[in-house]
């Protein structure tokens, strides 16, 4: 499953794009509902593999902060494929653990804060090794 976001409008040049309620491009202009969307997704993906269920991960007293990561798995799918969700609260619409903040800035009051309390560049590596692309 690979959601593809709001394609430009023609003649436009410009990235698909995702409704986040402050920004951005198609996705807002055409109110599309990215958040129904995401939810009839899980709960597809719910009725077609079970779930581990959630995992609390992070920093220690994250939660305190009001930040939290879930981490939910669905397995086993085809192939022994594995699926996982993690799912952040109060973190902004920025990539987890990266080293750029832009509070404070123009694009960070539409962004949102970032995070630390899990690092999407590790949690891939740490992925991808266990679930190798099956041979044809």
């Amino acid at each position: 499953m690979y959601p593809q976001g709001i394609p430009p409008a023609p003649g436009q040049q410009s990235l698909r794009t995702w409704n986040a309620d402050k920004c951005c491009g198609p996705a807002k202009r055409t109110n599309a509902d990215d958040v129904r969307f995401t939810l009839a997704v899980l709960d597809d993906l719910a009725r077609r593999a079970p779930t581990s269920g959630p995992s609390e991960q992070g920093q220690p007293g994250s939660g305190d902060e009001g930040e939290t990561a879930t981490k939910i798995t669905y397995a086993p799918c085809k192939q022994a494929a594995e699926v996982v969700l993690w799912k952040l609260t109060g973190s902004g619409h920025v990539w987890p653990g990266t080293p750029v903040d832009v509070s404070g800035t123009p694009r960070g009051a539409v962004l949102g804060e970032p995070t630390k309390i899990v690092d999407a560049n590790e949690l891939m590596w740490a992925f991808f090794p266990d679930h190798p692309e099956p041979k044809p």
